[in-house]
């Protein structure tokens, strides 16, 4: 394979990766744009619905049709070129059950480490330049239908869609350079595709382990079950942080502690599950990388270049440079308003 040819390759493999995240984005501004012009014109109608209803709409919107429709596109164009197809993801796992167990316990542990060191980094560049980030937050509330919103959105949709879109497809496309370079890409892309500043380290994470337990059983089974266990816990301490007024808890003392005991206590708990996962996940990968060093190797690329050069051709697809510089502005701009 010439220069030139591996090149048009390399680029044409970046633009089709690109291409299902990009149509997420577009289709996620066009919902976004239709929906505020609706809720307006309801709203001079004189109907109103319920916050609640709302965010249930758009979350169903967001992963039950426009997901979709992403998938539907890029298979569309790819699927002949490459033979990938969605139905083949869902296989038995190609690994032992108690290896993708351990591997799950330890993704989880390593994205709880790449949070804390998310936090003290930036608390770090704030006190640095003396700048204050703003973090998008999610805040569902605490009815019975914003309960049930945050687990099915967090625990059922996103676990389920988001796996078929960056691992099912993103990171199946780029396999061919390389699983090793498929997972860091791939899971940088995911990273950077939330926009929000405090998730980009976490979430990078998350998607190469994801990636990486992917590469080894070639199923999509474990990593939703992954994304499954980080969301679920994230979603049990929204809810519990969202019915606790930290001020009130400082000032309040006891009485005020006694009166929201079961959040106080469900999210001291989470704590100590979250340091627990964290320290099983360091000990796990430490015996691993001692006695299992060799089932961590993965394949190779199929083009005869250097690491670097794959990463300068790759960047350098029209599609990839338009979504990373995308993602990386709206998270900036998502961070300083």
């Amino acid at each position: 394979m010439n220069k030139k040819f591996i090149n048009k390759e390399i680029r044409r493999i970046s633009n089709y990766s690109s291409l299902p995240v990009l149509i997420f984005i577009v289709l996620i501004l066009a919902v976004q744009f239709s929906y505020r012009f609706i809720m307006q014109a309801l709203a001079n109608t004189g109907i109103t619905l319920n916050a609640d209803v709302q965010y249930l709409i758009l979350y169903c919107i967001q992963y039950l049709l426009v997901v979709p429709l992403a998938l539907l596109v890029f298979y569309k164009m790819r699927s002949k070129k490459t033979g990938l197809k969605l139905s083949t993801c869902f296989r038995k796992t190609a690994m032992p059950a108690s290896w993708t167990a351990k591997w799950i316990l330890i993704a989880i542990g390593f994205a709880y480490i790449a949070s804390i060191a998310s936090n003290l980094l930036f608390a770090f560049i704030q006190a640095l330049f003396g700048i204050e980030l703003k973090p998008m937050q999610l805040e569902f509330g605490d009815s019975p239908l914003a309960i049930f919103t945050t687990f099915f959105a967090l625990s059922i949709l996103a676990p389920f869609f988001e796996e078929l879109l960056f691992r099912a497809t993103v990171y199946r496309n780029n396999e061919i350079m390389g699983q090793w370079f498929a997972i860091i890409v791939s899971g940088i892309t995911f990273g950077l595709w939330h926009m929000n500043y405090p998730q980009i380290i976490f979430a990078s994470t998350v998607g190469s382990f994801s990636c990486f337990i992917f590469a080894k059983t070639r199923s999509i089974i474990p990593s939703i079950i992954l994304h499954f266990c980080i969301n679920t816990i994230a979603g049990i301490m929204l809810l519990c942080y969202s019915s606790i007024d930290p001020e009130l808890l400082q000032t309040g003392g006891s009485q005020y502690m006694m009166s929201h005991i079961i959040p106080y206590v469900t999210v001291m708990l989470t704590v100590l599950l979250v340091f627990g996962l964290i320290i099983t996940g360091l000990v796990l990968f430490i015996i691993e990388l001692a006695k299992n060093r060799r089932e961590i190797a993965l394949k190779k690329s199929v083009f005869p270049v250097s690491g670097v050069r794959k990463v300068l051709v790759y960047f350098s697809a029209p599609l990839t440079i338009i979504l990373f510089i995308y993602m990386i502005v709206d998270t900036v701009i998502n961070a300083i308003t």
